[in-house]
């Protein structure tokens, strides 16, 4: 008879591995407590990989034990007791695309068009627009992103870089951009015509009669240092940088 003294059956043990699941970017979180003694407890990893889990036009929505979402379900801090290597793979919701943009107006300005509109829907949803300005034909993102009415346009959608011309008139159209980059589909066309405004004549108008008025205090100031008064100098205004002036718009939304 054979007795086997201090011989113990070592412990099962099984892994927990998460699976993006159709994801289109990210990486895996790693459950470091991995593998597990059989009968412990779990604790269920959010979408903590370096960079996430993500899936274009997708929320992620937690994990289940089933590829197709029909085993059980779980979400961040959910715990289970394991007692076999488990795959956890993502859950995926689709994004709910944002409503087009509507009521389109337009105010021409230099080199530039303002695109008022009205906005539907969930307006914290929407992250950006998509502006064209030939009928549709070409979208550009605005760079940096513009989120409310009006939307600013100083450059064609064909290229992004090429300004508007005072005088011409461009048809334009918009589309909203969600949280998970979706666009809604297009708005109703509005006609806009930059064109040097009223402001802005005005302003140049000033600026001329300020600039000439200096230049008189010069040449006052030169002629009295050539008859040995102390030379003054005034500081000629610069006519570098002037910036454009924008119409001002009162936004519906804002008291």
């Amino acid at each position: 008879m054979v007795e086997n003294y201090g011989y113990h059956t070592p412990p099962s043990l099984y892994t927990v591995t998460y699976v993006g699941n159709t994801n289109t970017s990210g990486n895996a979180p790693i459950d470091a407590s991995s593998p597990y003694v059989a009968g412990s407890t779990v604790t269920i990893l959010g979408n903590s990989g370096s960079p996430v889990f993500a899936k274009s036009g997708y929320n992620f929505d937690g994990w289940n034990t089933a590829a197709d979402g029909l085993g059980t379900s779980y979400s961040q801090g959910n715990t289970f007791i394991i007692n076999a290597n488990t795959i956890l793979y993502a859950k995926w919701s689709v994004v709910p695309a944002v409503p087009a943009p509507t009521a389109l107006s337009s105010v021409g300005g230099n080199q530039a068009a303002y695109i008022l509109f009205t906005q539907t829907g969930t307006a914290g949803a929407v992250t950006n627009y998509e502006y064209s300005t030939d009928n549709g034909a070409t979208f550009r993102a605005f760079t940096p992103a513009q989120q409310y009415s009006p939307v600013e346009i100083t450059a064609l959608s064909s290229d992004g870089t090429t300004p508007l011309t005072n005088g011409i008139e461009y048809t334009v159209k918009l589309k909203a951009v969600n949280s998970a980059g979706v666009t809604s589909s297009e708005s109703d066309a509005v006609t806009v015509t930059p064109t040097v405004t009223t402001l802005e004549l005005q302003r140049n108008t000033e600026w001329f009669a300020n600039f000439q008025h200096v230049r008189r205090q010069q040449q006052v100031y030169r002629v009295q240092s050539r008859s040995g008064d102390r030379s003054v100098r005034a500081n000629q205004p610069s006519h570098r940088n002037q910036s454009r002036v924008k119409p001002t718009f009162h936004h519906p939304n804002m008291g």
